[in-house]
């Protein structure tokens, strides 16, 4: 790879003040963190470490741009990058084959690398070779090999703080567009409060029903993995609408 690094959990990025009065965020910066000494540990273990400065990363090829921010890679996965800090045109005349890296931190989120020019692209959505929505999350938290109980659980743990990072990444990007109508914003912020009280209900209901069903120690890894999925779909559910709601941050047409 280009480089390691190991970040303590100290450095976990914490959610930013509420931006907006009313917005319930998903990460709670009092929420129980004694699952991070273990996280760091098992990062520390990892044969191949990552780029510096990211949690985890890749090295890819490109391959093509096509119309409606489908950029394709070598390797069959397509993403949807935002381009306001760096032009589709620019990628455009990218040469098949150019070695990139995807990256992804607590900071930035998930990005696309091009060593030559040193940008970062945000990648919003990303889809495997045969169209399902994946993330550098799930590749980071594969990438800890966690294999004891309590290891797998740890992981969960970790997954799931930065699903929930992601999500309030989301909110303040939408909160953020300059054209947003008030009753949009008003009913997206009713929204945060929604979603998270979903998430918290469904994997609670979860929880016990798994509970309830196996008494082994099978059990925890099997809940934290459910909770990772509750979360994990509710930030996509965001970011498949990331072109769409681009169009709050233009003015209306007349």
């Amino acid at each position: 790879m280009l480089g390691s690094v190991c970040l303590p959990a100290a450095e976990l990025a914490t959610p930013a003040k509420a931006s907006a009065e009313g917005v319930t965020w998903a990460v709670d910066p009092k929420e129980w963190d004694g699952w991070k000494e273990d996280v760091v540990k098992m990062r520390a273990a990892r044969k191949e470490q990552p780029m510096t400065g990211t949690l985890y990363s890749e090295e890819v090829k490109w391959k093509e741009y096509h119309d409606e921010n489908q950029s394709y890679l070598a390797d069959g996965r397509v993403l949807n990058l935002d381009f306001r800090a760096f032009s589709w045109e620019k990628i455009n005349q990218w040469p098949k084959g150019k070695q990139l890296v995807l990256c992804y931190e607590v900071g930035r989120g998930a990005t696309l690398f091009d060593p030559e020019t040193q940008a970062h692209l945000p990648v919003r959505h990303m889809f495997d070779k045969d169209g399902n929505t994946t993330h550098l999350i799930d590749g980071y938290i594969r990438s800890l090999d966690a294999v004891t109980t309590y290891d797998m659980m740890s992981a969960t743990h970790e997954g799931v703080y930065l699903w929930k990072v992601e999500i309030d990444r989301s909110v303040r990007e939408v909160l953020g567009l300059k054209h947003l109508p008030a009753e949009v914003r008003r009913k997206f912020i009713e929204l945060t409060g929604v979603r998270l009280n979903y998430c918290k209900m469904q994997a609670s209901f979860g929880g016990k029903a798994i509970h309830a069903d196996i008494s082994g120690t099978a059990a925890g890894p099997m809940v934290g993995d459910y909770y990772y999925y509750i979360y994990r779909d509710a930030c996509f559910a965001l970011s498949r609408l990331a072109d769409t709601y681009q169009t709050y941050d233009r003015p209306p047409e007349k």
